[in-house]
């Protein structure tokens, strides 16, 4: 059996989860009991890295490693109002579907997200990004979009930096789509399918400052 010292330590763990997800709820204006319950088992599993909190202790980045990159838990990222910085690392075993991506639409604060995947992104996931019409920030790392689903980035009209790294589906005529976002400033594209032609494209975007664009 735990010694007394040991499980005191354990129902003060558990007391000050309980705590911040409470705290967590209502800053988001959700006070019911089955919200804090939903809540803690996923604060329990997260390590501290994951998250950043603000002077205040809200939440104001989060990320979800593979395992926590569903639909489920998405619901309960919903309550996070503050939430500005959001990172996904979705696999299509983890049940993210575009639905669950659509549960972020409430959070008007969250201008910034990272999908770093190691293939393709599950059916529908990245339609429901570019839903997602208050994102300033987008990354995709080794996160490649179907090909019918990657002209929706254009309705990103907001977007102020897009990072593409190794997704072999942004070609030419994807680039030629973004020219439509006309916020952006910053483009980086690593590992792209690109042509060397590609350049006379992005010599149309004039409202770039940053450019870091490697083509085949």
């Amino acid at each position: 059996m735990p010694s007394l010292k040991t499980r005191f330590l354990q129902l003060f763990v558990v007391a000050l989860l309980t705590a911040i997800a409470i705290h967590w709820t209502i800053s988001a204006g959700q006070t019911t009991p089955d919200s804090v319950a939903a809540t803690v088992p996923l604060l329990k599993q997260l390590e501290t890295y994951d998250i950043t909190t603000d002077s205040s202790g809200n939440v104001v980045s989060l990320t979800l490693r593979q395992e926590f990159s569903n639909d489920q838990n998405l619901m309960i990222v919903n309550g996070f109002a503050s939430l500005q910085r959001l990172v996904l690392m979705p696999v299509k075993s983890n049940r993210l579907t575009e639905q669950g991506i659509a549960s972020l639409g409430g959070l008007t604060n969250l201008v910034a997200l990272q999908l770093n995947c190691g293939a393709t992104l599950p059916d529908g996931v990245f339609q429901g990004v570019c839903n997602l019409r208050q994102l300033q920030y987008l990354g995709l790392t080794a996160a490649c979009p179907p090909l019918a689903e990657l002209n929706s980035i254009t309705n990103l009209g907001n977007l102020v930096e897009l990072r593409v790294i190794e997704c072999p589906n942004f070609a030419d005529h994807q680039l030629a789509g973004v020219t439509n976002l006309t916020k952006l400033r910053s483009l980086v594209l690593y590992g792209t399918n690109l042509s060397k032609g590609a350049t006379n494209i992005l010599h149309t975007m004039t409202s770039l400052t940053n450019v870091d664009v490697r083509v085949r």
